[in-house]
């Protein structure tokens, strides 16, 4: 079953129907059931460049994509196993 909705999630974005009226949306990774986007590791990549004051460029967002993506794959484990767990954080 899981390896039906990988290959589902997969193929809905190569289709540009995983979110109807959006532009296609590429997978940068995919952690167990939960897919983590090029938007999202490029929207934390930039948090990160600007919050830490460095300059915005490509040459900076080239050495630390693979630091960031390391960094969301991390926490979709942790999230997947807080709920595993039936944690909740208030």
């Amino acid at each position: 079953m899981t390896r039906f909705f990988h290959a589902l999630i997969f193929a809905a974005a190569l289709c540009g129907i995983f979110m109807p009226g959006a532009r296609a949306e590429g997978i940068a990774a995919v952690v167990n059931e939960d897919a983590i986007t090029i938007s999202d590791l490029e929207e934390r990549l930039r948090l990160m460049i600007v919050s830490s004051g460095m300059p915005y460029n490509q040459d900076i967002r080239d050495r630390l994509r693979g630091q960031v993506l390391n960094m969301l794959l991390d926490e979709a484990l942790q999230m997947q196993e807080a709920r595993a767990s039936d944690i909740t954080v208030a």
